[in-house]
């Protein structure tokens, strides 16, 4: 468990260390776009 705090931790200052060289504001994917343009079922389904 130890090892796995570790990389989590390592991970997230990697992270940290390099947010400053990401664009803010990135490109939607095709696929969340044509998604959103569907239509909303007119009925619901049951929780899977």
């Amino acid at each position: 468990m130890r090892v796995l705090d570790h990389q989590m931790i390592d991970y997230f200052f990697d992270y940290l260390n390099g947010i400053y060289n990401q664009p803010i504001l990135k490109p939607i994917p095709e696929k969340v776009k044509d998604f959103f343009d569907s239509s909303i079922p007119e009925k619901g389904r049951a929780p899977e």
